[in-house]
């Protein structure tokens, strides 16, 4: 596999994540030569964006391993950050939104933040049994959890 991504991936520091981190973010799990030769791909590609919802999920487990490893960078007292750059390559607000939320699980409401306007909030739910609420631009979603 090549060691070095470049890029918008680039700024992820994907060289330091295992494989088998992303992997266990997809649900069924390809596999780790199916990751390892996706991101082999991203190396030589860089520039491609998701096609399929495979590849789509494969895209947004990198971004929760990333998350995971940064909190810091993308979310501060009461706010989500999502880059400009990261909204133009992968998926929507709303799939980047979960993403975030998976991995960083806020208890309370959090406001949504593009570069540095804001666009949304995502309420999060109180019991197992609520939805996650998110409005992003006027829209509202809704997702069980």
């Amino acid at each position: 596999m090549p060691t070095r991504l470049t890029g918008f991936f680039a700024t992820l520091d994907l060289e330091q994540i295992p494989p088998e981190d992303i992997a266990r973010w997809l649900k069924p799990n390809p596999g780790l030569d199916f990751v390892e030769n996706y991101l082999a791909n991203k190396l030589l590609y860089p520039a491609t964006i998701a096609y399929s919802q495979g590849d789509l999920a494969i895209e947004l487990a990198i971004l929760r391993e990333v998350v995971k490893r940064n909190p810091q960078k993308f979310m501060t007292a009461g706010k989500f950050f999502i880059p400009p750059g990261l909204a133009e390559r992968i998926g929507t607000l709303p799939d980047l939104t979960l993403a975030l939320f998976d991995v960083l699980a806020p208890k309370e409401p959090v406001a949504i933040f593009l570069g540095n306007k804001a666009v949304g909030s995502v309420i999060p739910p109180s019991t197992p049994k609520e939805f996650l609420q998110i409005e992003i631009m006027g829209k509202k979603y809704r997702f069980k959890r």
